[in-house]
């Protein structure tokens, strides 16, 4: 009884472990998605372009999702502090420098 409790504690650290590695390990790969697709939006009208516009309301999503997260006792050892300074993704309706 004794080795099945050390053996899963062990387990639970471990697990614990991976997920906090993971999650760090994928903030930068995704923080540049975040940021060209932020690039892109800019230069397009986003009615004319809602796949662009689909995926960067995901993002803000899980910036938002994570963002809040972080904030809580029990889930912010798994998100890392790096999403607390990403902003949303600001969606424009039309192209810079011009009216319509």
């Amino acid at each position: 009884m004794k080795f099945a409790a050390i053996f899963v504690f062990v387990f639970l650290s471990l697990m614990m472990i991976l997920v906090i590695t993971i999650n760090n390990l994928a903030l930068p790969g995704i923080l540049s998605e975040i940021e060209q697709v932020r690039a892109d939006i800019q230069k397009v009208d986003a009615s004319k372009a809602e796949d662009l516009v689909g995926q960067a309301v995901e993002l803000n999503r899980q910036i938002v999702s994570n963002q809040q997260y972080n904030k809580l006792w029990w889930a912010a050892w798994a998100i890392p502090d790096g999403w607390d300074s990403v902003k949303t993704i600001e969606i424009n309706n039309t192209v810079k420098g011009e009216n319509k």
